[in-house]
């Protein structure tokens, strides 16, 4: 199946777990249907971690994407690799061009781990500084924005 065949059709409609890895690598990495994206990379990450770190790190690298994927895609990249996510987030965050989806999703890895994070404190300034130029409200996950902005000035 080409990829444009595959973009005709629902995310719900494609059989992820049959395609070949190659093109599975191609409906993850493209920027036309971010359902697709998020459902393709899902699949990708069970069946070929090292492509699904390389395409996550390429959608981050990108400022056109979709803010939920790109949000979805730091989550899985800290799940694959959480140097390269923590390496990926520092960069983000001290660039500045984070929407509130994007940033949610980094503020939920560091929650995750946040031992291992509270030794980055430049890492978590920023964040924190980043977070504070929201309201509270915007974010899907209010009470874990809560948490860390408590940790964290604590």
């Amino acid at each position: 199946m080409t990829l444009d065949y595959l973009l005709m059709m629902t995310e719900s409609q494609i059989d992820y777990e049959i395609l070949e890895l190659s093109t599975l690598d191609e409906l993850v990495r493209q920027n036309s249907d971010p359902f697709i994206a998020t459902s393709a990379l899902a699949s990708q990450q069970g069946r070929d971690p090292v492509r699904a770190t390389d395409a996550c790190e390429a959608i981050l690298l990108r400022d056109d994407g979709d803010s939920h994927l790109r949000a979805f895609v730091m989550t899985s990249l800290y799940s694959l690799d959480s140097s390269k996510a923590t390496a990926r987030m520092r960069q983000l965050v001290e660039h500045g061009s984070l929407d509130v989806s994007l940033l949610g999703a980094i503020v939920q890895n560091v929650v995750s781990d946040l031992e291992r994070c509270r030794n980055d404190t430049d890492l978590l300034q920023r964040l924190s500084a980043a977070v504070k130029r929201f309201s509270i409200g915007q974010f899907s996950d209010q009470d874990e924005v809560r948490h860390f902005l408590e940790a964290v000035d604590a």
